[in-house]
C-alpha cells in the first residue's frame, strides 16, 4: 500500500497537482463529471440551473472523485504498482490524500467537454450523411435518394461556401487524392478533401456530425437555459458562433464510434441553438446511448478551450436573464470563450 500511496502521489503531482506539507492535496475541480441524471437536473430542473449547481454539489464532488480514480488507474505507473500489490487501492489513497475544494462559483468555472450535435437531418440514425464512399454508403444512397442535400454535412458544406455539386466531386475523388502526395492537388479545398474523408472514414450510419468543445460549465448552463427558454416560449433560442479552429466530425454516442473528427473548417459556424444538441460528453450507465465519446476515442485533447466567438442572445432573453438566474451575461459584441481547465 505504501508503494502505491508514493507511486500516487508522483502521479498527481505529474498531473499538476500540488501537495501540502502533510502530502494532502487540495483541488479546486478540473474537469466536470457528470452523468445524464445529474445534468438532466442542472439543466432542466424546477430551479435555474445556477441556482441548482449549490445543491448538486455533493453529487459533483462524488462524480469527481470516481472520475479522477479512473484517470490514475489508467497512467502506467499506477498499473505496475496495482500488479505489485493487488490488495492495494487507489480509493484508499483519493480518500486520504485528496480534498475537494469546491464552492459553487469554483464548478461554474470549471470545464466540462461539450458535444455540440447538428440535428437538421430530420432522422435519429443520421443515415442521409452515408453516402459514397462511406461503409454501406451507396446502398443508403440509393435508399434515400434525393434527400442528400438535406443532411447536416450539406448543412456545414453550404455554410463553409461550397456546393452539393461540390462535394460529390470530393467525394468521388477523395480515394484518388488521399493517394497522392499533395491531395490539394486532386481536391484544392481544404474543407471539401476533409469532409469527404471523414465520409469515407465513417464506420456507422448512427454518426451525428458535431463540434467540441471545452468550456466552463458557467456555459454549458448557458446553452441550456436558451434551449429551455425558447422551448418553452416559443421562440428562436439564440447560437453561438464557434471558431474554424473547433474539432468537428462524425460521432455517435448510440453505439460507440466515430470518423476521424477531422473535418478542417475554412470559416467560422454560426451555430443555432435550436438545431443543435449541447449536451456533456458522458457515460449513460445503459446499453443503449451508454458510450461518450472520450470512452471511444481517449484523446481529451479533441476538446479545446476558447473555440466561443461570439453568443448571439435573443434580446427577449437578455431581458429575461435575471428572473431565469442566469447572473452575467456575456457582452453584445466580439466574445472569446473563457480558457477552461488544463
Amino acid at each position: 500500500m505504501a508503494r502505491l500511496f508514493e507511486v500516487l502521489a508522483l502521479e498527481m503531482g505529474a498531473m499538476g497537482f500540488l501537495s501540502d506539507e502533510r502530502d494532502v492535496f487540495h483541488i479546486a475541480p478540473d474537469l466536470v463529471a457528470l452523468t445524464p441524471g445529474c445534468w438532466s437536473r442542472l439543466a432542466e430542473g424546477d430551479e435555474s440551473p445556477f441556482v441548482a449547481v449549490e445543491a448538486a454539489i455533493p453529487e459533483l464532488s462524488e462524480l469527481w472523485l470516481e472520475a479522477l480514480c479512473k484517470r490514475l488507474e489508467e497512467r502506467e505507473a499506477v498499473k505496475q504498482a496495482l500488479r505489485e500489490d493487488p490488495d492495494a487501492s487507489v480509493n484508499d489513497f483519493v480518500n486520504a490524500r485528496v480534498v475537494l475544494e469546491a464552492s459553487p462559483e469554483a464548478w461554474l468555472a470549471a470545464p466540462v467537454r461539450m458535444n455540440l450535435g447538428l440535428t437538421v437531418d430530420g432522422d435519429w440514425e443520421y443515415t442521409l450523411n452515408v453516402v459514397y464512399p462511406a461503409n454501406q454508403g451507396e446502398a443508403y444512397e440509393a435508399e434515400n435518394k434525393g434527400c442528400f442535400d438535406r443532411s447536416s454535412i450539406m448543412w456545414l458544406t453550404r455554410r463553409q461556401g461550397y456546393t452539393q455539386a461540390q462535394l460529390n466531386e470530393a467525394r468521388h475523388r477523395v480515394e484518388e487524392a488521399s493517394r497522392h502526395k499533395d491531395p490539394r492537388k486532386v481536391i484544392p479545398s481544404e474543407y471539401l478533401f476533409s469532409a469527404a474523408n471523414e465520409i469515407w472514414n465513417e464506420l456507422s450510419v448512427f454518426n451525428q456530425l458535431g463540434f467540441f468543445a471545452l468550456m466552463p460549465l458557467r456555459e454549458a448552463l448557458l446553452m441550456a437555459a436558451m434551449q429551455r427558454w425558447g422551448r418553452e416560449n416559443g421562440k428562436w433560442p439564440g447560437y453561438v458562433l464557434l471558431d474554424k479552429s473547433v474539432r468537428c466530425g462524425f460521432f455517435s454516442t448510440f453505439n460507440g464510434s466515430c470518423s476521424r473528427l477531422g473535418i478542417k473548417l475554412e470559416k467560422p459556424v454560426k451555430l443555432p441553438l435550436d438545431i443543435a444538441e449541447a449536451e456533456p460528453d458522458m457515460d449513460r450507465g445503459s446499453l443503449f446511448f451508454g458510450f461518450s465519446l472520450y470512452s471511444v476515442c481517449k484523446n481529451p485533447g479533441l476538446w479545446q478551450p476558447g473555440k466561443i466567438l461570439h453568443w448571439g442572445l435573443p434580446r427577449q432573453f437578455r431581458r429575461d436573464a435575471a428572473a431565469l438566474g442566469v447572473g452575467q451575461l456575456p457582452p453584445r459584441g466580439p466574445y472569446k470563450s473563457e480558457s477552461a481547465g488544463r
